[in-house]
């Protein structure tokens, strides 16, 4: 048989799958019948020339970003594409594939097949497209390579925001502007006004103003100074106060320290009193263990003394028996 004849083509896959279909094959077929009706962004690639630490490193990215990436086998994928509307998506897929799911953002499997291609672009041409869904509809290569390019989705949610933030801010800094504004000219016009580049509307009125101004001033001044002399004896009697509350401590901290040096001297002495009895104690205890051991020593000087004069006297009465 040559290899022609034993190439079994993807025709022939399908009518064996119908003729016998298997329940784990049958499953698998629901199931990404299943993927491909209910995901919003599906996309296949060829994943020939990747290592094990290219492969490792690529479901890591994945992984961060929430995506499923799995190989299927070309058969099952090309009926679960026809079970769920995608007639003819699939014509023409040859060499293994692996299929992209974005579970939450359904264009992350595009950016990141699209970075890692870009990241290892020197070593080899890894990941080629190979046939993608998105919403239910079937998409080219180039609207993959699009979508590869957007931002991701929490950077679309804050420029959306910006976005409809943006005139709300304005208008508040606008309605700000106006009495700052307002400030601003008044405070011009009254400096030019002191300064003589303009007159006022009422220029004769203008030296009873400040004489009345300047009226106002000195019986603030006196009010001022009145108070502050009522306030002088307040002041002193606080003062005095505080000072006195200052000292009361400090004396107090004097006497405890005058009483503690006082019973330094006493504690002293009872602890020279208590060591001096201690010593005499035990010098009395020395004297008396000094008087038991002559006593025993002369008791027992005696007692071998009685002995050795018993002994000799039983030495003499043998010796007379014997004569």
């Amino acid at each position: 048989m040559t290899s022609a004849e034993a190439e079994i083509t993807h025709e022939e896959e399908l009518a064996q799958l119908e003729r016998e279909p298997r329940p784990e094959k049958v499953a698998e077929v629901v199931r990404l019948q299943k993927v491909l009706e209910e995901s919003k962004g599906v996309f296949l690639t060829d994943f020939r020339g990747l290592d094990v630490a290219k492969m490792n490193e690529l479901r890591s990215r994945f992984r961060e970003q929430g995506v499923q990436y799995k190989v299927v086998k070309n058969t099952l994928l090309m009926r679960a594409a026809d079970d769920a509307g995608l007639e003819g998506w699939l014509e023409g897929l040859e060499g293994p594939v692996a299929m992209a799911v974005g579970l939450e953002d359904p264009v992350a499997p595009a950016r990141i097949i699209d970075t890692f291609r870009a990241d290892h672009k020197r070593e080899g041409d890894y990941l080629l497209f190979q046939g993608g869904v998105l919403n239910g509809e079937p998409i080219d290569e180039s609207t993959f390579h699009r979508l590869a390019s957007l931002p991701g989705r929490e950077e679309l949610i804050s420029r959306l925001l910006y976005l409809l933030t943006y005139p709300m801010r304005g208008l508040v800094t606008a309605l700000s502007g106006l009495p700052r504004n307002l400030v601003y000219a008044l405070e011009d016009l009254r400096e030019k006004r002191e300064s003589g580049e303009i007159e006022g509307p009422a220029g004769e009125a203008e030296p009873a103003e400040a004489e009345e101004e300047k009226a106002e001033e000195e019986e603030k001044k006196a009010e001022e100074e009145e108070t502050a002399e009522e306030a002088e004896p307040e002041e002193a009697e606080k003062a005095e106060e505080e000072e006195e509350a200052k000292d009361e401590p400090e004396e107090a901290e004097k006497a405890e320290e005058e009483e503690e040096a006082k019973d330094e001297p006493e504690e002293a002495e009872k602890v020279e009193e208590e060591e001096e009895a201690k010593d005499e104690a035990e010098e009395a205890e020395k004297v008396e263990e000094e008087e038991e051991a002559k006593d025993e020593a002369e008791e027992a000087g005696e007692a071998a003394a009685e002995e050795s004069e018993e002994e000799a006297a039983d030495e003499e009465a043998a010796e007379e028996e014997e004569k």
